[in-house]
């Protein structure tokens, strides 16, 4: 199983950190586009999801979470 995780672009956002939250583990990953994940979904549980932009100045608030139940 597959997720891509996808979203609109921030105006003056020039990078994106996302995290990523399963059975109380947190994975944090920077990139520029968009994020894929493979393999760790094989499992049966509830993922969290949120991302915010980063620049120069700082970053931005996180957005509202995304849960995705796998069964």
């Amino acid at each position: 199983m597959m997720a891509l995780i996808e979203w609109d672009p921030a105006d003056r956002a020039e990078e994106y950190e996302l995290a990523f939250t399963y059975n109380s583990c947190d994975i944090l990953d920077c990139g520029t586009d968009i994020f894929k994940y493979e393999d760790i979904l094989d499992t049966p549980r509830t993922y969290t999801y949120k991302v915010h932009g980063t620049n120069d100045f700082g970053v931005g608030e996180w957005n509202e979470e995304l849960v995705i139940g796998v069964e």
